[in-house]
């Protein structure tokens, strides 16, 4: 499937606490996933809610399988960010790289867990842990 144009909808820092101004995309998740092959060594797990904008809710409408539409938002989302004029480094992925693991549909938004290779990261709350194993 092609890649589906997606944004991640900003969270707060504590969603509980007085309404923080500053916002980011999601937060590595506290929680240990031992089923994620090299966890807490090479890969985070990352809790992030997807924006259902009109063009997702019409790819729903239209009988695309859920698991499918998030695989490939976070296909468009792996995209590196196009070149700048003279720039010598080739681009990198904003979120490093994203594979699926995990969602479930709300009414405004899609509420993922994601699977991300870097362990600190500026547009995710806190950073993953280092497991010993």
């Amino acid at each position: 499937m092609e890649t589906v144009p997606c944004k991640w909808k900003p969270v707060e820092e504590y969603g509980f606490a007085a309404r923080d101004e500053k916002k980011r995309d999601g937060r590595y998740h506290g929680s240990m996933f031992w089923d994620v092959k090299g966890f807490g060594s090479k890969r985070w797990v990352v809790a992030g809610q997807l924006d259902l904008d009109a063009e997702l809710k019409q790819r729903l409408d239209q009988g695309v399988p859920e698991r499918q539409l998030v695989e490939a938002c976070l296909q468009f989302l792996n995209q590196p960010p196009p070149r700048e004029k003279f720039q010598r480094k080739t681009s990198r992925p904003l979120y490093g790289n994203l594979e699926y693991y995990r969602h479930r549909l709300k009414k405004d938004c899609i509420e993922v867990l994601v699977i991300t290779d870097q362990k600190k990261n500026d547009r995710f709350w806190s950073e993953g842990t280092i497991v010993n194993s």
